[in-house]
């Protein structure tokens, strides 16, 4: 069942979707750490966990995540989403 909803899915999503967002981007990077840390807190609080790491990031962290979005983005898919 879970398979034919995740082709389902799959099938909805356009193929030149835009990149996640730097947060996201980040996000998706300090999301295991936190959770193998603490595995009894929700995604919520999680979630909230990674907004507060981000505030205090280094500005180099940042960047790199910034220059990952950039790379990502490229002018079709940008063209694609609008």
């Amino acid at each position: 069942m879970a398979n034919s909803r995740l082709a389902k899915l799959k099938e909805k999503t356009p193929k030149n979707a835009r990149p996640s967002n730097v947060f996201f981007k980040y996000r998706s990077y300090k999301l295991p750490e936190l959770a193998l840390k603490y595995p009894k807190y929700n995604q919520t609080v999680i979630s909230q966990m990674v907004a507060e790491h981000w505030k205090v990031e280094s500005e180099e962290v940042k960047n790199r995540f910034k220059q990952q979005y950039k790379d990502e983005m490229s002018p079709q898919s940008y063209i694609a989403y609008f």
